[in-house]
């Protein structure tokens, strides 16, 4: 995916999704479905995002991102100091193998810590205090 968005030597993160195009990629999911929104061959299509409600979708979008980097965050520490989480991460047949078990807590041990740098930038800034205060406004949601 790094190679099709252009980016396969840069450190930066690539996340899927991921839209492609020849004047530049969006990478992030709001930014694509408003590109999507702004592009439909079809007329009679309806719009994701109604006329007044862009702000109102745009909270929940944010509220949404932090809550689940607060979740990745608390479930990648988890999985980094718990054996059998990290084993739940190792496909069974190498776990049959011989020294499978070992192989596979070392391969999933380094998914793990990769997953934590590769968001790091993201989850470092969001505590459980800050996600909760969210919890209220989920009714917008039905709003739009």
């Amino acid at each position: 995916m790094k190679a099709k968005a252009g980016k396969l030597f840069s450190r930066e993160r690539v996340t899927a999704p991921v839209l492609l195009k020849p004047d530049g990629n969006i990478y992030e999911s709001f930014e694509i479905a408003q590109w999507a929104d702004g592009h439909s061959k079809r007329p009679e299509a309806a719009n994701l995002f109604p006329s007044g409600k862009l702000g109102d979708i745009k909270r929940w979008d944010d509220a949404s991102n932090e809550i689940s980097s607060y979740g990745r965050k608390v479930a990648l520490d988890a999985a980094l100091g718990n054996e059998k989480a990290r084993l739940f991460l190792v496909p069974p047949a190498l776990l049959r193998l011989p020294g499978g078990r070992s192989i596979g807590l070392a391969i999933s041990g380094r998914v793990v810590k990769g997953m934590q740098r590769k968001y790091k930038d993201l989850d470092s800034q969001v505590t459980m205090e800050k996600a909760l205060e969210h919890r209220g406004g989920w009714s917008t949601l039905w709003l739009v």
